[in-house]
């Protein structure tokens, strides 16, 4: 994420000031830039990030001082549980089990939470606890990112709800230690976020609320729809176009941040993997007839804890980190092209068929992401030349979303492109969310698009083909 101005302040500046002469006593203070901004946060910030519970981060952090450093590890790991790289190992894993329809509910909610609580988090506007007086203990970012509510939070009580029943397969004889595991996942995963500095007592609290709203609507509606799309016997084209619709929907519809924050870019990631993860079933089924790569085994356990099964999933793993970086490769030179071309007018000296063909194509995409038509040909000019030295500035060292996963090519932000208007011909900005270019930001989908696909499709026919699973 690209370094701040001197008339922009880190998420965790201005709430919590400690005044001269007693360091150790601190006042709320909002910052003026942003205070009369959202209400909510100025609401939420005087009652939730306040010295009453600066004080209870402060007294967690700062207990068992001769086991710190090994909470301090124990606690990095279970957060590490809410992260992109987590995801992407576990979840392919149960699709390769031939647990489908588990593992497309999963994507589903996982899909919602992140969505939920990323446009939460961009709207609300909402600061991490300060640093100092609080330690910043996890990923150093964190203090550039809103911190209402938190996504960990809501991640780990939809992950314990999903995985109870792939715990119960694997031990059938032992319900209740499956509940007491699920739980203890949620728990310290919660707890986590409160001693590595990175959450308020009550963002958690609130993406723990968020994942039981989410869950109380699959018991009432989503299980119903997701099985209903897990067994389609008849996949039309139509169902194809109806999920890209509703996915570039969501994804033109999330909330624009003040401030450049990976929230949407997170979103992005959810949303490309769902949908590549549904495109590949609905392919897998039209080519072989069944979306599972594999018949459920009776003896799950023998099948998950076997060497052979080991050995697949290393292989198709790999399989799928190569076709990662490569699709995260070729999406952006290839989405610069068409976002650069649809944003310009056409030639004058060009058939009249054809700038008609180009000022439709180019509407279309102006349209179907809200950005609005320049005022003039040069409208923009000296927007983009002021901002431009901000850019080149600001974007030497840091990077957008470095909640990447270890799959993720590190992408550098959008000052790397010179995009002055090119004279007259400039029709509109192609920007998205106020601070990302569209091939930057669906960049993310495009990659992401390619993973749930491969884990769906491509590595399911390798397991067929090669490893002769059926």
């Amino acid at each position: 994420m690209p370094e701040r101005n001197g008339d922009t302040q880190s998420r965790t500046e201005g709430f919590l000031t400690p005044p001269s002469p007693w360091g150790h006593v601190y006042s709320y203070t909002p910052p003026k830039d942003r205070q009369q901004v959202v209400p909510f946060k100025s609401w939420y910030s005087s009652n939730y990030c306040n010295e009453e519970h600066l004080s209870i981060l402060l007294r967690l952090q700062r207990c068992f001082p001769s086991l710190q450093r090994g909470m301090t590890i124990y606690f990095k790991f279970w957060s590490c549980t809410g992260e992109t790289e987590f995801y992407t190992a576990f979840l392919p894993m149960m699709a390769w089990l031939g647990m489908w329809y588990e593992v497309l509910d999963m994507c589903v909610l996982m899909c919602l939470s992140q969505y939920i609580t990323g446009t939460l988090k961009d709207a609300a506007g909402c600061p991490r606890p300060p640093c100092p007086p609080v330690e910043l203990r996890g990923r150093a970012s964190a203090s550039r990112e809103y911190g209402y509510p938190s996504t960990h939070a809501s991640h780990s009580v939809l992950f314990s709800y999903c995985a109870y029943n792939l715990l119960v397969f694997l031990f059938p004889t032992y319900t209740v230690a499956c509940t007491m595991a699920c739980i203890f996942f949620t728990l310290n995963v919660s707890l986590s976020r409160l001693f590595l500095g990175m959450h308020w007592p009550a963002d958690v609290v609130a993406g723990i609320g968020v994942a039981f709203l989410i869950v109380l609507s699959h018991m009432a509606f989503l299980r119903v729809w997701i099985l209903a799309i897990a067994s389609l016997t008849r996949v039309e084209v139509w169902h194809y176009l109806l999920a890209f619709f509703v996915m570039h929907t969501l994804a033109v519809s999330h909330a624009v941040p003040s401030e450049p924050c990976p929230c949407y870019l997170d979103s992005l990631r959810f949303l490309g993997a769902t949908l590549g993860a549904l495109f590949g079933g609905w392919v897998m089924y039209t080519h072989y007839g069944t979306y599972a790569c594999r018949t459920p085994p009776v003896d799950l356990r023998g099948t998950f804890f076997s060497w052979s099964f080991l050995f697949q999933y290393v292989c198709c793993l790999l399989v799928v980190a190569i076709g990662k970086e490569g699709t995260a490769f070729l999406a952006r030179p290839l989405l610069f092209g068409f976002f650069s071309f649809v944003s310009r007018g056409a030639a004058p000296n060009r058939p009249w068929l054809w700038r008609k063909i180009i000022n439709l194509i180019s509407n279309g995409v102006r349209l179907a992401y809200r950005i609005p038509l320049s005022e003039g040909p040069t409208a923009d000019t000296a927007h983009w030349q002021e901002k431009q030295a901000n850019f080149n500035n600001r974007c030497e060292t840091e990077y957008v979303g470095k909640t990447a996963s270890i799959l993720e090519i590190s992408m550098k932000h959008a000052c790397e492109e010179n995009m002055t208007p090119n004279g007259p011909v400039q029709l509109w900005s192609p920007r998205t969310h106020r601070h990302w270019w569209l091939w930057e930001a669906h960049r993310y989908t495009v990659s992401y698009f390619a993973v749930g696909f491969m884990v769906f499709y491509v590595c399911p026919v390798i397991l067929r083909v090669f490893f002769l699973v059926t």
